[in-house]
């Protein structure tokens, strides 16, 4: 409400209140019940209004409101701020109206006892910050520093960063255009996790076709409802008839409990891994980290039987091969 007012003026000032609940005197009764004991053992009393008060602000912002009521066409007031807009009418320059503004305002202040902090005070600019904006002849716009900040906030890792960058982000929306829809494509991840899906799918195509059931697990529970969703695009669509030549059921894990079992040493370098594709290999293949001389094995039997009949001898693994063959609640409980 206070921007649109200013709107069609040329020449801004903007005052600032010194000590704003300060300059309220408290009334003659109420003074003992702002009474502090202090260490010494004596009481404090409060002559003025106090900050802490419930009803300070309000009291403050209507005392000021009332008295610039007059003036609110050319100086609305908001709590301890004054903002004083001009322009060129009845044959005067903007410069001339806002001086005489400016004298009506101060006229009002000496009246009542209202103290100014030069230090913070504007006077005849062409522009001045107003509630977090700055407004000028040209219209308003967003504060350069906050749009530094914005700009400088580092990219988000996991979903609580980017709701609070969102957030942060939101301050924009107003100075932005089409700013919800460049949103939309930062927080519509829905198809980054189906696409994933479907990658996943085709990559083990050769071993998921078939009659077996399979589970699939993903953090992000929206893809359980998929496939009855009545708003699905085309691409979706063509993604959905390719899941149906599996058997597949999607189950939801949340992503604070999808934890690696085994994660990568941090100092193991991806570059120095030697001769390692996609297809199957019965050797190890070598792999070097830093400081370590980098070494080949080869299995003088084929591996991967050696590791099945390892899988299968083992107690724990074997327990874990049959919940992963056949998921249930009396295999879980056991492995736990």
């Amino acid at each position: 409400m206070v921007l649109d007012a200013m709107s069609g003026s040329t020449t801004y000032s903007a005052i600032d209140l010194m000590d704003g609940f300060y300059q309220i005197l408290m009334r003659e009764k109420d003074v003992p019940l702002t009474a502090v004991s202090t260490p010494s053992g004596m009481l404090w009393e409060w002559l003025v209004m106090r900050q802490g008060l419930k009803n300070a602000p309000a009291t403050f912002n209507r005392i000021v409101s009332n008295l610039l009521c007059p003036f609110r066409d050319f100086a609305p007031s908001y709590f301890d701020d004054i903002f004083i807009h001009s322009r060129a009418e009845g044959g005067m320059t903007e410069v001339e109206v806002h001086l005489i503004h400016l004298r009506q305002v101060f006229e009002v202040m000496r009246e009542n006892k209202l103290y100014a902090n030069l230090k913070n005070c504007i006077f005849c600019a062409p522009e001045i910050p107003v509630l977090g904006s700055y407004v000028s002849k040209e219209g308003v716009r967003a504060d350069p520093e906050k749009v530094e900040t914005i700009c400088a906030w580092p990219a988000p890792q996991n979903q609580k960063q980017l709701r609070q960058w969102l957030g942060l982000a939101t301050y924009l929306h107003h100075y932005s255009k089409n700013f919800a829809a460049t949103v939309l494509k930062i927080v519509s991840i829905f198809d980054k996790e189906l696409l994933a899906m479907r990658y996943a799918l085709i990559k083990f195509r050769v071993y998921l076709l078939g009659e077996q059931t399979f589970a699939v697990y993903t953090d992000h529970a929206s893809l359980r409802t998929a496939t009855k969703s009545p708003h699905l695009s085309q691409r979706m669509a063509r993604w959905l008839s390719l899941f149906s030549e599996y058997n597949v059921v999607v189950h939801y894990k949340p992503g604070k409990t999808n934890i690696l079992a085994l994660p990568r040493r941090p100092d193991y370098i991806q570059s120095g891994r030697h001769g390692v594709g996609d297809e199957d290999d019965d050797e190890c293949a070598a792999c070097t980290a830093e400081d370590v001389t980098a070494v080949e094995i080869t299995a003088t039997s084929p591996l991967r039987n050696l590791i099945s009949s390892a899988y299968e001898v083992d107690e724990t693994c074997s327990e874990m091969i049959k919940y992963l063959r056949d998921p249930s609640d009396t295999a879980r409980r056991r492995l736990s």
